[in-house]
């Protein structure tokens, strides 16, 4: 017991270690437990993501990952190194819709991180992106 392993001994994990945590949950559930569903837009093609991402570099922004934030984007100005991001982009799947709260949550998040919110559209094919900014007023309130 000297060794600070505590009462496992070197080989042996502890017991919450045994299994990821989804299949520990899902191994104490009972057979007619129903699957959990966690409501959720699919995310977007990738070239409608990418039809996005090329316009709004053509348009002489700079993009970065943006999931840390909640979206698809992190839209800056001019380079990351010496702007911070003024718009955070997000990229619904086309046809899925954006429910009422979620589009709240989507643009609360973007103010309380200090970013515009930028609803993104692919628009169809051949033809340019459309955008929606928005940007929640806390004063309005």
């Amino acid at each position: 017991m000297g060794s600070g392993r505590g009462s496992y001994g070197a080989a042996t994990a502890p017991p919450f270690y045994s299994l990821p945590f989804q299949a520990q949950d899902e191994a104490e559930k009972s057979p007619t437990d129903p699957p959990s569903q966690e409501p959720s837009a699919p995310p977007p093609p990738p070239e409608q993501r990418y039809r996005v991402y090329r316009d709004l570099w053509g348009r002489g922004l700079y993009l970065t990952h943006g999931g840390k934030f909640g979206g698809d984007f992190l839209v800056y100005p001019g380079p990351p190194a010496l702007f911070h991001a003024a718009a955070l982009a997000l990229c619904p799947a086309p046809g899925s819709g954006l429910a009422p709260g979620a589009l709240v949550a989507a643009a609360r998040l973007g103010t309380h991180v200090r970013k515009t919110l930028l609803l993104c559209s692919a628009g169809p094919p051949g033809g340019a992106p459309a955008y929606t900014s928005l940007q929640w007023r806390a004063d309005l309130a």
